[in-house]
């Protein structure tokens, strides 16, 4: 997972907020889980294609953590979704060339 991947939540998902804990329930597997404030946020922001980086800087504004901490548990979240088929993950696209 790099920060140029372009990640987008499913669209499939039931949610619902229980007591400050977003609570997810993927529908084709059964399987639910709980989110806390941050991570429901990050969800929420991949509800539209977003890239790792747009995240990134979403939550920047938000907390006053170190950067290169902020990236690092953002990459590891996204990562975490990305295995449990919570998002859907594109590599970011080529850069175009130029002339």
């Amino acid at each position: 997972m790099t920060e140029t991947a372009v990640i987008t939540a499913r669209d499939d998902l039931s949610a619902a907020d229980m007591a400050g804990e977003l609570v997810v329930l993927d529908l084709a597997s059964g399987a639910y889980f709980g989110l806390n404030e941050t991570g429901t946020r990050i969800l929420k922001l991949a509800r539209q294609p977003r890239t790792v980086q747009e995240i990134i800087e979403a939550l920047r504004a938000d907390y006053e953590v170190p950067y290169e901490q902020l990236k690092a548990d953002v990459l590891a979240f996204v990562a975490d979704l990305a295995a449990n088929r919570l998002i859907r993950v594109e590599p970011a696209e080529a850069p175009r060339p130029t002339g």
